[in-house]
């Protein structure tokens, strides 16, 4: 029998966050239990990403990067199942009474017949369903125990098991990647940056080929090639394909942020956008103000003749233009309240299910000392607050990922990496606000045009009682049979539940295009998802016909 284990209270508390203004909505405090994982070793230098690979309902957690071992750091690799609540005993720090909390178990979840997961660190990770089976398979890439970089995807084949494809690909360090179909034709390609086996920045794009036999094949699409670096998809210009968001350090040290608009021929430029370069950043796309595009969040650091100093950006989207909001960056008892992390992340969620996307940023604030997680509440009118109660230790040469993983409705945190005081640690966040996120109405009237190999879907929006209805995002899937999804994969359940927290796949759009389709008759639907990632049931399935 696999061991298991629970999760267990760092210092005994639990840690009252503060939500700012004492208006009559913000009244109900956020309690944030902050928990130890007690069996998956605390690491650094690597990455996580949660997602429900066996399909059971709540999110399992894939783990890389560096753990220390007889004085000597060791990559790791791990995977870990998530088996749903127990009970654990807590210290009431007020009290000092012992006081019951649900716990949540995890089970080391590979098969010990097929050890196929290679150790890595200075890694990024990524689920996504690349072969368009239903369920979640791994994109992971970092340096491995004989110090070589490599990047593998893995197949998830059922019964805890994954095994590497057979797809050889060039590795990087220090970087980040992302699944995305840039092309529109229903499977995953992805992007990858960071630094190559010859030292130098690389950032490629894949295409996945993997229906017709040619595995991931490279696209050279005019990327400027970036070390230390963030990216991730995502359509800010609502044209129906996927553009790129990308910051990071090129030769010979430019700091860059920019956006590659997709012309929808596989062909990326660089919007001059205004966005400005920072080092040891991280970057993400949010519909902040819930008009509809995509803004921008970014977290790093400027340097200056002598030290490096965190610095906080948040740019808002108005039809393509961006405007730098970052004064409406509020906080209490400090001055610096712009002030941002860098060597960690940056990402929006959901927190307190309002329906307007909050962030958190991660990392070092300054060369003297790092202050970690740090949460910012959106109050509207492109302001963010902060509060001292509000921040958490750890994420330092790691980073923290937003998710539901207790499956109440409400997004937890999960941070990896170092803390100032404690060295490194491994903890979840676990959210125990008493809102209820109430799910999201499918859309409705759905149609479909074809011409030639070409389809066109469109629908109504949907609705939410938290997230405007601009703000909301759309996830189709798309199978050669009823209730497929063998040409786009919604990574999600045919209840509607989401197998990893993230947008929809045809982000805030009511129309999306796929192409290259082969002769036959579609079945089609598509979902509805809020600002915390949790999806409405399918629409009644459509269909179309090509060539008929």
């Amino acid at each position: 029998m696999r061991p298991r284990f629970t999760y267990t209270v760092l210092l005994g508390g639990l840690l009252l966050l503060g939500l700012g203004l004492p208006t009559a909505a913000t009244a109900q405090p956020i309690i944030f239990q902050e928990l130890l994982v007690g069996s998956p070793p605390a690491v650094r230098f690597g990455d996580a990403a949660w997602g429900d690979f066996d399909g059971d309902g709540d999110f399992d957690l894939f783990l890389t990067g560096s753990v220390q071992r007889f004085e000597k750091a060791v990559p790791l690799t791990q995977l870990y199942r998530n088996d749903g609540d127990t009970v654990v005993l807590i210290e009431n720090p007020a009290t000092g009474a012992q006081v019951q909390v649900p716990g949540t178990q995890y089970v080391d979840a590979i098969n010990p017949t097929l050890p196929t997961l290679e150790d890595v660190w200075q890694s990024a990770v990524a689920w996504g369903d690349y072969d368009n089976d239903g369920d979640l398979d791994v994109l992971a890439t970092g340096i491995n125990t004989a110090g070589v970089l490599n990047l593998r995807v893995y197949e998830n084949v059922g019964g805890n098991s994954f095994l590497a494809s057979r797809f050889t690909l060039p590795g990087t360090r220090d970087g980040d990647l992302d699944w995305g179909d840039y092309d529109n034709d229903g499977d995953l390609d992805f992007v990858v940056c960071g630094t190559g086996e010859d030292d130098r920045p690389r950032s490629v794009i894949y295409e996945n080929q993997t229906r017709s036999g040619g595995g991931f094949v490279r696209r050279d699409a005019g990327l400027d090639a970036l070390a230390f670096c963030s990216v991730e998809w995502g359509d800010y210009d609502n044209d129906g394909d996927l553009d790129v968001l990308m910051t990071g350090v090129a030769e010979p040290q430019a700091f860059l942020t920019r956006i590659y608009r997709n012309d929808g021929h596989g062909n990326f430029s660089a919007l001059d956008a205004g966005l400005k370069g920072l080092l040891y950043a991280s970057v993400a796309w949010g519909d902040y103000d819930a008009d509809g595009d995509l803004d921008i969040l970014l977290s790093g650091a400027t340097l200056t003749p002598f030290i490096m100093v965190g610095e906080l950006k948040v740019y808002r989207n108005d039809s393509g233009a961006f405007t730098d909001i970052s004064d409406g960056l509020l906080g209490s008892f400090e001055n610096d309240v712009t002030r941002g992390r860098y060597q960690g992340d940056a990402a929006w969620g959901d927190f307190n299910n309002d329906g307007r996307l909050d962030f958190f940023i991660t990392g070092a604030k300054d060369p003297l000392g790092h202050e970690s997680l740090q949460l910012y509440r959106n109050i509207l009118n492109d302001e963010f607050f902060k509060s001292p109660t509000e921040r958490f230790d750890g994420g330092l040469f790691g980073g923290a990922l937003w998710g539901d993983y207790d499956n109440d409705n409400d997004l937890d945190i999960f941070v990896l990496g170092e803390e100032p005081v404690e060295g490194v640690s491994i903890k979840a966040l676990r959210n125990g606000l008493s809102f209820n996120n109430l799910l999201p109405s499918a859309p409705d009237g759905l149609q479909a045009t074809t011409q030639g190999n070409t389809a066109t879907l469109t629908w109504n929006p949907g609705s939410d009682i938290q997230t405007p209805t601009p703000g909301l995002t759309y996830n189709l899937r798309v199978g050669a049979t009823p209730g497929g999804v063998d040409i786009v994969s919604p990574m999600a359940t045919a209840t509607g539940h989401r197998l990893v927290p993230r947008r929809g796949n045809a982000g805030h759009n009511t129309s999306w295009t796929l192409k290259n389709l082969p002769l036959g008759t579609y079945f089609w639907s598509v979902q509805t998802l809020d600002n915390s990632f949790k999806g409405s049931p399918f629409a009644p399935e459509g269909t179309f016909t090509i060539g008929g």
